[in-house]
């Protein structure tokens, strides 16, 4: 048989209730036998507990008909309560501001894409006129013809 610790008086005392109750483990029971065999403090403790009869208080059943009536009742305005419909969350003024803001968005919006557009066609003329002049400056230049002036004499 293996070794185990000692129980102290300490431990006895705080499961001697348990004890009286029957709601230890055998081995914990074991250990608070051993324990009893050579502590007489301990011993007198658990005489003295078990001599006294405590009866568990007495519940007073309500049997008056109104209180069940009145617990009824306010179990029925319960019920009444989470089945009506509830009020929005957000207030009509609420509602008419989101709206307003939403609308000044979706203007702001479309005014913002009219403007990209407009830039889009500049963008487009620009690069269409750097196009152009590249073109222009690419040509092979035309041999020049040089005209040469003579005076004439001219009657009239």
């Amino acid at each position: 048989m293996g070794k185990h610790l000692p129980f102290s008086c300490n431990d006895v005392e705080l499961c001697a209730a348990a004890l009286l109750d029957g709601q230890l483990s055998p081995a914990e029971e074991q250990l608070v036998e051993e324990h009893l065999m050579n502590c007489e403090s301990c011993c007198d403790l658990l005489d003295a507990l078990g001599e006294q009869q405590l009866e568990p208080p007495r519940l007073q059943i309500i049997q008056r008909q109104d209180y069940w009536d009145e617990m009824d009742a306010v179990l029925q305005d319960e019920l009444e309560r989470a089945e009506e419909p509830r009020s929005p969350a957000v207030s009509w003024p609420q509602i008419a501001l989101y709206a307003a803001v939403l609308m000044l968005t979706l203007v702001w919006g479309w005014q913002q894409r009219q403007r990209a557009q407009q830039l889009e066609r500049i963008v487009y003329t620009q690069q269409q006129t750097l196009e152009h002049l590249e073109r222009a400056m690419i040509q092979e230049p035309s041999p020049t013809t040089t005209v040469v002036y003579t005076p004439t004499k001219l009657e009239l």
